[in-house]
């Protein structure tokens, strides 16, 4: 269920490449802003929901760790939903460009958190198959927006994307739990085994071993963490820090610029 979060935000990024063919039209039931855009109005639209990719994870990594991996999810479903609302509803180009760049803050908290939710949910034997499943339905929304959306109208797509978040707010609230070790790093320990004992359906005993083993895990990489600092230190974070904005950087600049020719990225 987690994964839905996974789709919608995957459907944010390639929104574009179905809705902005509608947005050029001058046929005012099919464009909904009344007017053609412009190829500038064009880039920005398809863009910005990168450059908010970049923000996103700043903003989640330290409330992850102080809120909660689910919290953050959570308020990750509503930040989208209220987006595509607004994007649905919009007749405004401004307004359009606020809803994609808040879709793009969802999607870097997305990438950010949900694989350490996945993660920390996860059993070892398990893990590897769960952690695939987020590429799965990373690839079912795309096929989701690029097969449905030109069928529908720009408003009842849009819409139809809040769906999948409205079931993640559903299960987070009535079903799934925190994540063990979040609540054992902060020394909620009764409620981290509750969490073990209804992720991995286990007995009380089985589920206080599995806690002890956490709660080692947790202090010895807390002895041996320097914070945001260390992804300065070590080189394989730096590097992998370098790559991720850089990508998100030029991705930006390159949909912002490339506007004419035979190539047109629109997502």
């Amino acid at each position: 269920m987690p994964d839905l979060v996974m789709f919608a935000s995957t459907c944010s990024l390639v929104w574009s490449s179905p809705a902005i063919p509608k947005l050029k039209s001058t046929n005012l039931e099919i464009n909904p802003l009344g007017f053609p855009i412009t190829p500038f109005q064009e880039s920005w639209i398809a863009a910005l929901p990168s450059l908010g990719a970049t923000v996103g994870p700043l903003l989640s990594g330290k409330f992850a760790d102080v809120y909660g991996r689910k919290n953050m999810l959570m308020v990750l479903a509503i930040l989208e939903i209220i987006s595509y609302i607004i994007l649905s509803f919009a007749t405004n180009i401004y307004i359009y460009y606020l809803a994609r760049f808040l879709l793009g803050i969802g999607v870097g908290i997305c990438f950010a958190v949900l694989p350490l939710f996945i993660g920390e949910i996860s059993e070892d034997h398990n893990r590897g198959k769960l952690g695939c499943t987020m590429g799965i339905f990373a690839t079912l929304g795309v096929l989701y927006t690029l097969s449905i959306a030109p069928l529908l109208s720009l408003k009842i797509f849009t819409l139809s994307c809040t769906v999948p978040l409205i079931f993640v707010l559903i299960s987070f609230i009535l079903v799934i739990p925190e994540t063990p070790i979040y609540l054992a790093s902060i020394g909620d320990k009764e409620n981290a085994v509750k969490s073990l004992r209804k992720l991995r359906n286990e007995n009380k005993k089985v589920a206080e071993k599995d806690l002890q083993e956490i709660l080692k895990i947790i202090e010895e990489s807390s002895s041996s963490s320097e914070g945001f600092i260390e992804i300065f230190k070590m080189t394989a974070l730096r590097k992998g820090l370098i790559i991720c904005a850089g990508l998100c950087f030029f991705s930006t600049i390159f949909r912002r610029y490339c506007n004419f020719g035979i190539y047109r990225p629109y997502f």
